[in-house]
């Protein structure tokens, strides 16, 4: 997520750095350009403020969705926008390592660290004594029981 956070931050730099010759190459006012590479540094600052979060679950599904939505949106932009060579072949690069990133939250979704774990089995006896131990618990039924005979 922090790497995510990094490459955000680093386009968005590259943006407002190359903000003319972007703009030109886009078609779009310099204007348009630069509300996008402030959007793109503002989810730098969210992906980095998430990334320092203990639990991030739920907001690693977000990013995920919302990584796919952007690799979508890019690529379909360079399949429609007119053959510009270097530059057409630099937004499906941009694409593809966008889509690369959400393949990689997908990937530590799946991972063990950040899945539900199932409660223990109600017949594992060893966890159940493990668990009577730490209460107490079981000491006192057995002393009940031995009382009662």
């Amino acid at each position: 997520m922090r790497f995510d956070a990094v490459y955000c931050a680093v386009g968005a730099a590259s943006l407002i750095l190359f903000l003319g010759p972007i703009s030109h190459r886009l078609s779009v006012a310099p204007a348009v350009t630069a509300v996008i590479a402030v959007g793109v540094g503002g989810w730098a600052i969210v992906l980095y403020r998430i990334a320092r979060r203990r639990r991030i679950r739920r907001w690693l599904i977000g990013v995920l969705v919302a990584n796919l939505a952007a690799a979508t949106l890019i690529a379909a932009y360079a399949a429609v926008k007119p053959w510009d060579g270097a530059f057409t072949v630099l937004l499906v690069a941009v694409s593809v390592e966008i889509a690369a990133f959400a393949a990689s939250q997908a990937f530590a979704l799946r991972s063990s660290s950040l899945v539900r774990r199932r409660p223990p089995n109600e017949g594992d006896t060893r966890r159940c004594d493990e668990r009577q131990a730490r209460t107490g618990r079981a000491t006192r039924r057995r002393s009940a029981m031995s009382l009662s005979r």
